[in-house]
């Protein structure tokens, strides 16, 4: 007499395969944009670094010529790999000049900080620099979830 034993299948079957995609693809949908913002932070973390570069000479330059400067009069890093550019100039508010350096992040509009601006701003009196996107075309203006802690104050 011939004994048949069963064939026990192994693997995984089309119904859990299905299900593991599906949770791959809820994992990712969430967790792309949140590394994408985690990107973007850092990427405008260099721009805050050459504004913070900038501060002192021209805070000097302005205190010892009484005119605020170029960046380039000064001899600063004008870009970087992820900052078009760096400039400063001044504006009047509230009747008090306002001196700032201001940095445009690389990239198109297609991206979320492409093309927006941030700065660093000097009051003479207070002599203390404060970052802000205030007073910046609202189009042009980083989001303020793209600023640094320090700047959130």
């Amino acid at each position: 007499m011939k004994q048949y034993m069963k064939k026990i299948p192994t693997g995984f079957t089309i119904v859990e395969l299905m299900v593991v995609v599906a949770v791959i693809g809820v994992l990712a949908s969430i967790a792309i944009p949140i590394y994408r913002d985690y990107i973007d932070r850092g990427k405008v973390s260099e721009a805050m670094q050459l504004l913070s570069g900038v501060r002192i000479p021209l805070q000097e330059y302005l205190i010892e010529r009484g005119t605020w400067p170029s960046i380039e009069t000064v001899g600063a890093k004008g870009q970087g790999k992820y900052t078009t550019s760096i400039v400063s100039g001044k504006y009047v508010k509230d009747s008090k000049n306002v001196y700032y350096a201001e940095a445009t992040m690389r990239g198109d509009s297609s991206t979320s900080i492409g093309g927006k601006k941030v700065r660093m701003i000097y009051l003479p009196g207070a002599r203390d620099w404060d970052c802000t996107v205030e007073d910046i075309d609202a189009n042009e203006a980083l989001d303020y979830r793209y600023l640094p802690s320090a700047c959130k104050d």
